[in-house]
C-alpha cells in the first residue's frame, strides 16, 4: 500500500510540475490553428487584415511571441504596415497569462518618446484557458498630447474582450472616463459593450451598447451640449428564413443648443427581413469599389486628367454593380420603420411612428413602372404611419390641414385640440388616410 502512494503521488508530482509545459504546449497549438483559421476566413476580403506569427520561442514556463498585423491591400497608404506586437507569456497550472507591448514599432515608440515623455499610457495583457476561451483586458492610463495650440487630454479606461473561437462568440465590454480639449470639446463617462456571434465573415448577429454621460461641443461661438447619449444597435439573424433584421436605438436626455433645448429624444430605425446571403455580396461589391479606388489614388498625382477620366469610368460601373446587388434586396416582407420616435420641444411633445414593406418581391423597374400606375401602390406596399405634433410648431400649418391632391378628403394631419395628428395605412390594398379612403387614381 505504502509503495502505491508513494507511486500515486510521484505521478501527481510530475503532473503538477509537467502543467505549465503543457499548457505552454497548448497555448501554442491554440494560437497557430486561430490564426490559420483566421486568415483562411478573412485575409482574401478586401481591405482583408491578415494576421502572422512572425517568431514563437517556447520555453518550460514562458513563451516569447511576436505578432505581425498586416494589410496587404493597403500597404502603399499605411505607413504603419506591419503592426508588431510581442508578447510575453507565463505558462500557468490552468491558464496562461501574457502581457503585450506595441514598442517594437517604432511609430509608436517614437510617438511615446516625443510626445508622452516617454510614459507608454497602454497596458494590454491576456488570458489563455484551456476551455479555449479568450480575454484580453487593455488599460488605458491618462495622458495629454499637445499639437500646436491645442491640447487633447485622456482620460483613463478600461476595455475587456473576449473570445470563445469553439464557438464563434465574442463579448466586450468597456468603461471611459473620457476625452477633452479644453475650451473646445468634452466627453465624459463612456461605456460600451458588445455581445456576438459570428455567422460568416460579413454578419455577426448580436447587440452592441454605447452610453456616453456628457458631451459638450464649442466651436464658432456656438455651444452644444448633450446629456446621456445612448445608441444601441441589434442583428438578428434568422437561419430559417437566411433574413437579417438591423436595428439601432437613439435616445438623448437633453440636448442644448443657444436656440433651442430638446428632452426626451429616443428614436429607432430599423431594416427588417433583409435577405442574408444579399446583404453580403453588397458588402462585398461595395469593398472591392473602395479597394479598387484606393488602389488608383497613386495614378492622381502623376496624372490628374487620367485619373479623373478613369474614375468617372470606373463609378458608373461600379454603380452599375451596386445597383444590381441592391435590385436583389427587393424582396417580399423586406421592411424599413422609424419607430418609437418622441421628442419634448418647449412648444410641446412630438410622436411618430413609420412603417413600409415590400408586399411582393420588386426590381428597380417595376418601381418606375409605379409612378405611371399609382393605383398599383396599395398592391405593392405595407404602410403604417403616424405622428402627432402640437398646435402651432409648424409654420403655415394651415397647409398641412387641407387637401393637396385629388381624393384626399382631408390634409396630412388633422386638428385634435390643441394638437395636429396623422395616421396612414393601407388596409385590404387601400389607401387610408386619417381614418378616410384616399384613391391613388389621378
Amino acid at each position: 500500500m505504502k509503495k502505491v502512494l508513494i507511486g500515486v503521488l510521484v505521478v501527481l508530482v510530475a503532473v503538477v510540475v509537467a502543467a505549465p509545459y503543457v499548457n505552454g504546449y497548448l497555448m501554442e497549438k491554440i494560437l497557430v490553428s486561430q490564426v490559420e483559421k483566421y486568415n483562411q476566413e478573412y485575409s482574401a476580403q478586401a481591405l482583408g487584415m491578415k494576421l502572422e506569427i512572425s517568431r514563437y520561442d517556447r520555453g518550460f514556463g514562458t513563451s516569447e511571441i511576436e505578432w505581425r498585423v498586416l494589410l496587404p491591400e493597403m500597404a502603399p497608404f499605411n505607413t504603419l504596415e506591419p503592426i508588431v506586437l510581442t508578447e510575453s507569456a507565463k505558462h500557468g497550472y490552468l491558464v496562461v497569462t501574457s502581457q503585450t507591448s506595441l514598442e517594437q514599432n517604432s511609430w509608436y515608440a517614437d510617438f511615446v518618446r516625443e510626445k508622452l515623455n516617454g510614459k507608454n499610457p497602454l497596458k494590454i495583457s491576456n488570458t489563455y484557458s484551456l476551455l479555449g476561451t479568450i480575454t484580453s483586458t487593455v488599460l488605458v492610463d491618462k495622458f495629454e498630447v499637445t499639437d500646436g495650440t491645442d491640447t487633447l487630454v485622456v482620460s483613463p479606461g478600461e476595455l475587456i474582450i473576449q473570445v470563445t473561437p469553439s464557438s464563434q462568440t465574442f463579448a466586450s465590454s468597456g468603461s471611459f472616463e473620457g476625452f477633452s480639449v479644453p475650451g473646445e470639446l468634452k466627453i465624459a463617462g463612456i461605456n460600451l459593450s458588445y455581445d456576438g456571434k459570428r455567422i460568416s465573415s460579413m454578419i455577426m448577429d448580436g447587440e452592441s451598447t454605447v452610453t456616453i454621460k456628457e458631451a459638450e461641443i464649442n466651436a464658432d461661438g456656438q455651444q452644444v451640449k448633450c446629456a446621456n447619449l445612448q445608441g444601441q444597435s441589434f442583428v438578428d439573424f434568422d437561419k430559417d428564413t437566411n433574413t437579417l433584421s438591423l436595428s439601432t436605438r437613439y435616445s438623448v436626455d437633453q440636448l442644448v443648443t443657444a436656440e433651442k433645448t430638446i428632452d426626451d429624444l429616443r428614436v429607432t430605425i430599423g431594416l427588417n427581413h433583409l435577405d442574408a446571403e444579399g446583404f453580403e455580396n453588397f458588402q462585398k461589391v461595395y469593398l472591392n469599389t473602395v479597394m479598387d479606388v484606393m488602389k488608383s489614388m497613386p495614378q492622381a498625382e502623376k496624372d490628374p486628367e487620367q485619373f479623373q477620366a478613369m474614375m468617372d469610368q470606373k463609378m458608373a460601373l461600379a454603380g452599375m454593380q451596386m445597383m444590381t446587388e441592391v435590385e436583389k434586396l427587393l424582396k417580399k416582407d423586406l421592411q424599413f420603420e422609424i419607430s418609437g420616435l418622441h421628442l419634448k420641444l418647449p412648444e410641446g411633445e412630438i410622436d411618430g411612428d413609420f412603417q413600409i414593406g415590400l408586399k411582393k418581391d420588386m426590381s428597380l423597374a417595376g418601381f418606375i413602372g409605379l409612378a405611371q400606375q399609382l393605383s398599383e401602390v396599395t398592391n405593392v406596399f405595407s404602410l403604417q404611419s403616424s405622428c402627432s405634433l402640437p398646435d402651432g410648431l409648424v409654420n403655415e400649418q394651415e397647409k398641412l390641414l387641407v387637401p393637396m391632391l385629388p381624393g384626399m378628403q382631408s390634409g396630412l394631419f388633422q386638428q385634435d385640440g390643441e394638437r395636429l395628428v396623422h395616421s396612414a395605412e393601407i388596409k385590404d390594398n387601400k389607401l387610408y388616410l386619417n381614418g378616410n379612403e384616399f384613391p391613388l387614381n389621378f
